[in-house]
């Protein structure tokens, strides 16, 4: 066992150097998992599970002899540097958190050779049950649940109106957001099945078979969740708790659905193949020692890893640059059809940006209209202009109303397109049709994703910076025709405005 101490060693240093380099990942992927509400709170978990197939499989892994693949696993690194400069300068959290995970299976493979790698590639998949990929799923199923359950609701005599997302009773409305869509049970629900069918089948149609009807268990406990609040607000006129508080009620669905299936997997559970077990075997205990072959290996790897973040680094220092007029004033847009008035309540749930103007005006007609500059000079951790947590309602007082979200427009007599949202407010007394786009280095677009992707873009134009640029009309008595031609008619007179304000910003 000398040779694998040796090779335990030299791998358990590069991960500790590996860890140090690529920390940034590790601590956000540590604060996805104990956020409040997070659907990935089973991260810990996922680890450990992982580390105990590892485990099963020793007898089996310490039959391998094995041996440095330091070239080619090398060449691979190098190739992948990009990827991390790429993430860590956009602050795509969710690439990074992929990244390491591949990176341990290529470190894995140097140290070890390909057939340790090969023996240890299932713990290491399994590791993507922890980390937040999975969000992509989440609009697929927020739909499927709300059609589901409208369909439900109305075989069972329940009057409901399905709105995009939200289903409307009597007693009142309900949304399916992003928590109730069920990805955070079908993570949980997958990942589960995937250990159980491992360690209880041999044949792969069995573990298809179990992984399959987990999946779609997991859906259907979903939406009879949805449907058990909702008809629990129908009889009690809203009161019941199951309307304010339903995450615990929705795991007691979920446990009572999935407890039958792991009975039925228990019965017809296969043997563990004879190589995993080590009953009466001795492994022996690794010998570490340290020689001077052992210290030169882990030097290349080292220094290709240290790579990675001092690329970022520099491309980092080199997108953006400092807000200096913080007193610049927007050009005056007190016109003799735009007076400015008191300011709304309502602004964008959007990350804390360098620079935020707002500025309110009363059309020809008493209604509101008003423009917004949301500007980022350098952007960072929690300061991102496309991050995906950024809203234009918070979800709180604020509500994008279905039907609306996400349309991307031309408008007569305005320069370019614009992307269209209507946001109401919780009691419904306050409606606004939004329309918004995104600046940035000079380029605009109505992508969030593509947004993102110009950030490089400052890499050739530093002093020019990120913004949201929007306005917004008032929607009296629901005339969204009239709102909209109002707004047409703003946007043409505020929008070069706000570009030559944009252009002043970062040209200081």
């Amino acid at each position: 066992m000398e040779r694998w101490g040796q090779h335990l060693l030299m791998l358990l240093v590069i991960f500790i150097c590996f860890s140090i380099l690529y920390s940034d990942a590790f601590i956000s992927l540590w604060d996805e998992w104990f956020s409040e509400g997070s659907a990935y709170s089973h991260g810990p978990l996922v680890f450990g599970v992982s580390l105990y197939l590892v485990w099963i499989k020793r007898y089996e892994i310490s039959l391998i002899t094995p041996s440095l693949s330091t070239w080619m696993v090398l060449l691979f690194l190098l190739a992948s540097l990009p990827v991390w400069v790429v993430a860590s300068a956009l602050s795509i959290e969710t690439l990074k958190h992929v990244y390491v995970i591949v990176m341990l299976a290529l470190l894995v493979w140097g140290v070890m050779g390909w057939r340790v790698v090969w023996a240890v590639m299932f713990p290491i998949g399994y590791l993507f049950f922890a980390v937040p990929i999975w969000a992509v799923l989440e609009p697929s199923m927020q739909h499927i649940t709300a059609w589901s359950s409208g369909v439900i609701l109305h075989l069972i005599g329940i009057p409901v109106l399905k709105e995009g997302l939200f289903l409307s009773i009597p007693a009142g409305v309900f949304e399916v957001e992003g928590g109730c869509s069920g990805v955070n049970y079908l993570i949980s629900g997958l990942a589960l099945s995937v250990f159980y069918s491992f360690i209880s089948f041999r044949s792969y149609w069995k573990r298809s078979i179990f992984i399959l009807t987990a999946i779609g268990l997991t859906i259907v406990g979903n939406i009879i969740r949805v449907v058990i609040i909702i008809v629990a607000g129908h009889l009690t006129e809203m009161q019941h708790s199951f309307v304010t508080d339903h995450s615990a009620m929705g795991w007691w669905v979920f446990l009572l659905i999935m407890i039958p299936l792991y009975i039925v997997g228990f019965r017809y559970q296969e043997p563990e193949p004879a190589a995993w077990n080590s009953a009466g075997k001795s492994l022996g205990f690794p010998v570490f020692s340290v020689n001077r072959k052992i210290l030169i290996s882990i030097i290349p790897f080292v220094i290709v890893l240290g790579l990675g973040p001092l690329m970022a680094s520099a491309v980092d220092k080199s997108m953006g640059h400092e807000l200096v007029d913080r007193g610049a004033v927007m050009p005056d847009l007190e016109l003799i059809k735009w007076q400015r008035t008191e300011p709304v309540a309502w602004r964008p749930a959007f990350a804390t940006a360098d620079l935020e103007l707002l500025q309110t005006y009363k059309g020809t007609d008493s209604s509101k209209v008003f423009s917004y500059l949301s500007y980022y000079a350098r952007q960072g951790k929690d300061k991102e202009l496309a991050a995906g947590t950024n809203s234009l309602a918070d979800g709180v007082e604020w509500f994008s109303k279905q039907g609306f979200a996400g349309r991307v427009i031309d408008s007569s007599g305005t320069p370019g397109q614009v992307r269209e949202e209507y946001i109401v407010n919780k009691s419904g007394l306050k409606r606004y049709l939004v329309w918004y786009w995104y600046s940035v280095a000079g380029h605009e677009t109505t992508q969030r994703k593509r947004a993102k992707l110009l950030e490089f873009y400052k890499l050739i134009e530093p002093n020019k910076g990120s913004a949201l640029m929007l306005v917004a009309a008032e929607v009296v008595n629901g005339d969204v025709k009239h709102a909209r031609h109002q707004l047409g008619v703003f946007h043409r007179d505020v929008s070069p405005g706000l570009e030559q304000y944009i252009d002043r910003l970062g040209s200081q």
